[in-house]
């Protein structure tokens, strides 16, 4: 018996018949949309991608030159209709719109009986469905796809029930991720706002929000007088390696990129020196429990990213390459300081000592003006301190839960389809 060549390696059960392959031209018709000018929209978005229409386009529009089709039919569109970007960004999908003017969109109808919507979709969004729209959409600086092109590309479908049901499956799916990635997001702003109102405002004593049972100003003390420096060293990614080694180290690309506001050492891998000789030689500038990392270089803003050191325990841990490594003389509950250090209260300082052009950068010199901020209250630094890091486990938490989802999406999309 020949192989069969067009049946899906994960399908639901009981199905077993050879997939079908045609031509977008036998399944659907377009519509290719409006040209609009920008000076035709108004300049308010409904979102990212739709805009109002001026009253005169509107005037214009009912000229019959705007009806692609023969017979003709309107532009607006309908809540079933499946849109695909032509120009441009050519072959993002986008469903559910209705009542609503399309600009450089083409307007899919499809046939009912032979092709479901959600399988559809699905079908368009495929990696490698993309990867054919796009070579379609020729090589010039701005990708454009016509009509025939888009009927030439190929797609391949079972009969209509595995059909709904594979596009149930990953319409669900989509809407599982949504709904994490709208919980992350409105953890991760709220993280920013309370960074922004848990700490005290340009020239205030106080925060705008503060933990009941806790007042008083403040206390501002330069940076100079409340931190030691301890050594860094200046070695490349070339002379670390994560196999093997006697000491560990910290290179400010993960302070400004890997590293969150804390350094945990317990959890995060760290590179260690490859050189026995020269871990030993830093072994004099380990870094402790409570020491703050600051990154002193970087291509934008982000200069002055830093983290708190905790849970060093036995290792011995250096700081390395373009570091700040400062640790305080005073005692600061644990914690508090990594999210200090890195809201907008102490950051906004490092603005007007950055410099350079390309790569910004700042020095030991500079930074030893800057203010440090503090409640009086121990107590009150472990809950900000506290506070922040359960909200930063949630963030995590919902990451990790949203990871899992799109690589669940990714191998599907992979098997589930031809």
């Amino acid at each position: 018996m020949a192989e069969k060549m067009h049946i899906p390696a994960i399908r639901f059960k009981g199905f077993s018949d050879e997939w079908l392959i045609t031509k977008f031209e036998t399944l659907t018709k377009i519509n290719q949309g409006l040209q609009i000018a920008i000076s035709q929209r108004y300049t308010e978005k409904i979102d990212g991608s739709y805009f109002y229409i001026t009253n005169e386009f509107l005037k214009e529009s009912s000229n019959s030159k705007y009806y692609i089709l023969n017979p003709p039919q309107p532009v607006l569109c309908n809540y079933d209709d499946v849109l695909m970007t032509r120009t441009g960004n050519t072959g993002e999908v986008v469903t559910n719109i209705s009542g609503a003017f399309h600009n450089n969109f083409f307007k899919i109808k499809y046939d009912s009986e032979k092709i479901e919507k959600n399988f559809l979709v699905t079908f368009l969004r495929l990696p490698k469905t993309q990867k054919i729209i796009l070579a379609s959409a020729g090589s010039s600086t701005i990708p454009d796809l016509n009509h025939n092109a888009f009927y030439n590309i190929e797609i391949t479908f079972p009969k209509l029930k595995e059909q709904r049901l594979t596009g149930s499956y990953f319409q669900n799916l989509d809407k599982l991720i949504s709904l994490h990635q709208a919980k992350l997001n409105q953890l991760v702003n709220l993280k920013k706002a309370m960074l922004e109102k848990m700490f005290p405002k340009d020239g205030a004593d106080v925060p705008e929000i503060r933990f009941k049972g806790f007042d008083g100003a403040w206390r501002k003390v330069a940076l100079g007088e409340t931190f030691i420096y301890i050594s860094n060293n200046t070695l490349s990614r070339a002379q670390l390696n994560y196999d093997f080694g006697w000491a560990k180290n910290v290179h400010y690309g993960d302070v400004l990129i890997k590293f969150g506001e804390l350094l945990d050492a317990e959890k995060e891998e760290l590179p260690f020196i490859t050189d026995i000789y020269l871990a030993t030689k830093y072994k004099a500038a380990q870094l402790q429990n409570g020491d703050v990392i600051i990154a002193d270089a970087a291509e934008d803003e982000s200069v002055g990213k830093c983290c708190e050191v905790i849970n060093v325990g036995h290792q011995i841990i250096v700081a390395g390459l373009h570091t700040i490594a400062i640790r305080p003389v005073k005692t600061f509950a644990p914690k508090y300081l990594g999210y200090f250090m890195n809201a907008n209260t102490f950051h906004n300082q490092l603005l007007r000592l950055m410099q350079g052009t390309k790569v910004l950068s700042i020095s030991k010199t500079a930074i030893k003006e800057t203010s440090i901020l503090y409640p009086v209250e121990i107590k009150e630094q472990e809950k900000i301190g506290t506070y922040f890091q359960n909200l930063d486990k949630l963030i995590t938490l919902h990451q990790t839960e949203l990871d899992k989802l799109n690589n669940l999406k990714k191998a599907c999309l992979e098997k589930m389809f031809v």
